[in-house]
């Protein structure tokens, strides 16, 4: 009889047992929003509702996080990179994600110029002075020539025939190297690169070094460097630009941007037309000071990024026609300019 008594009680503290199955752990999981990484050492304070618990914790490396109360629970996630996240989380949840937003900071600024490979401006042995894109989007300006026509220590020269020239400290244009892409432009004439030909339309920075390069860019870089940087970078399908551009005295442009990037390849075409009137003191005269002038300008640019190696081409085609109302012709062919000979009938 005292055998089948201890038996049943046996029996009843083992199923007794099996009654009270264990607490089963409840998990946080936070992630970055844009990139799903997880924000290491981010600060996550733990506020049951209704109650006065409260518990801190850090996020390690797997992004997740025990939850340590049962019931509802409001959360704030707290980090230097990003903003300030609260959430609730809802009694019974087994698992809770939450996506946390990063912050923009300003970063140092990267530069090319003058530098074996990018790198960061502070860390550059020469100052390069930087022209950002915001700044030029600020200024509309639709060439080099009026970008840099405020800047400190350059001195832009415009000539009736040749177009603007520029001096940097008193050093005049035929010594100052100028670039796109890191690729120095040819064309001078009398020593300068007409300025006006370079179109602000597909612009991303310029980088400005004031002072000799000769013993990196040669000779004809001994008052500095001008690098204009194109748009290289593009999201994924097709993207647009267009803009115009007039002034009082005559002068009108237009411009139309198109690109198209997928899986790594990226096309970029700028087509463009800038037509000046011509000026001159005296409206009255034919014989104007500065000549009307009509320029077309094309770009086209194909890149490929391979194993991290970027490979483009680049073509640009511009063309410019400045007209003098005096010239005399005596070829046939004269009547196509009729407009501008001296025995036009125009005003």
């Amino acid at each position: 009889m005292n055998k089948r008594v201890l038996f049943v009680i046996f029996l009843v503290m083992f199923a007794g047992v099996e009654t009270f199955p264990q607490a089963q752990t409840r998990l946080l999981e936070i992630t970055d929003a844009q990139t799903g990484q997880v924000p290491v050492s981010a600060s996550v304070y733990f506020y049951e509702i209704g109650t006065n618990k409260k518990e801190y914790k850090i996020l390690a490396k797997n992004g997740k996080l025990e939850i340590p109360f049962s019931g509802k629970i409001a959360v704030k996630i707290s980090h230097i990179a990003y903003f300030t996240k609260l959430d609730t989380i809802p009694s019974g949840a087994d698992l809770h994600k939450i996506e946390i937003q990063p912050r923009a900071y300003m970063t140092d600024e990267i530069v090319s110029t003058g530098q074996i490979a990018p790198r960061s401006k502070q860390n550059s042995v020469y100052n390069v002075k930087l022209i950002s894109e915001d700044l030029i989007r600020a200024k509309t300006a639709p060439t080099l020539k009026d970008m840099l026509s405020t800047q400190l220590n350059m001195r832009i020269e415009s000539d009736a025939i040749l177009g603007s020239s520029i001096s940097v400290n008193g050093v005049s244009g035929q010594n100052i190297k100028i670039m796109i892409d890191g690729i120095p432009l040819v064309g001078r004439q009398s020593g300068n690169i007409d300025l006006d030909q370079i179109d602000m339309g597909n612009v991303e920075r310029i980088e400005v070094i004031e002072g000799s390069m000769s013993a990196l860019y040669g000779s004809n870089a001994l008052g500095g460097v001008i690098n204009v940087i194109t748009k290289k970078k593009a999201e994924d399908g097709f993207s647009y630009r267009a803009s115009t551009y007039a002034e009082s005295v005559g002068k009108y442009d237009a411009s139309l941007g198109t690109s198209y990037s997928k899986e790594g390849y990226r096309v970029h075409l700028d087509l463009g037309r800038k037509f000046f009137s011509g000026w001159d003191e005296d409206k009255s005269k034919r014989d104007l000071l500065f000549n009307p002038k009509e320029q077309y300008f094309a770009d086209l640019k194909l890149m490929k990024n391979i194993n991290d190696i970027e490979y483009s081409f680049n073509s640009k085609i511009f063309s410019e026609l400045v007209l003098n109302r005096l010239e005399y012709k005596f070829e046939m062919d004269s009547l196509e300019n009729g407009l501008y000979d001296y025995y036009s009938l125009d005003e």
